[in-house]
């Protein structure tokens, strides 16, 4: 298969932005969920998550819409593209990691218009207390 790079559009739409990420708390070993919400766009084509760590970009998933394709580009089994009837295409990570630390982003792509929800994603480490007893 081979992934084309598509322009993603003339317009664009953002409901959040880098300012006002949602913020989403968990801790090491758990599964989350973010939802890419298309509360307004029919016809979407395709559906991009990214990861962003130091200014760099890190394509996750991307899943064509029409041809039902879905491509990974860290092979993890850890990251799952969810979708619904409602147009919901969420990223579940699942056995969280310290290193899924990170904002992520996702894309929906529809002819002229793009939609992007952003969220901030802190893992922290599982606690233990020590006792001599």
């Amino acid at each position: 298969c081979v992934m084309r790079k598509i322009p993603c559009c003339r317009l664009s739409i953002s409901f959040t932005g880098a300012d006002d990420r949602e913020s989403v708390n968990t801790s090491v070993g758990e599964t989350i969920t973010l939802q890419c919400r298309n509360t307004s766009v029919i016809n979407v084509t395709q559906v991009n998550w990214f990861k962003i760590t130091n200014s760099t970009s890190e394509t996750i998933i991307a899943y064509q819409v029409v041809r039902n394709l879905t491509y990974k580009w860290n092979n993890s089994q850890r990251f799952v593209l969810l979708r619904s009837p409602q147009e919901l295409y969420s990223l579940q990570i699942q056995n969280v990691q310290l290193s899924d630390s990170g904002t992520y982003k996702c894309t929906l792509i529809a002819p002229n218009l793009c939609i992007t929800n952003s969220y901030l994603v802190n893992v922290q480490g599982k606690c233990f207390l020590f006792s001599n007893f």
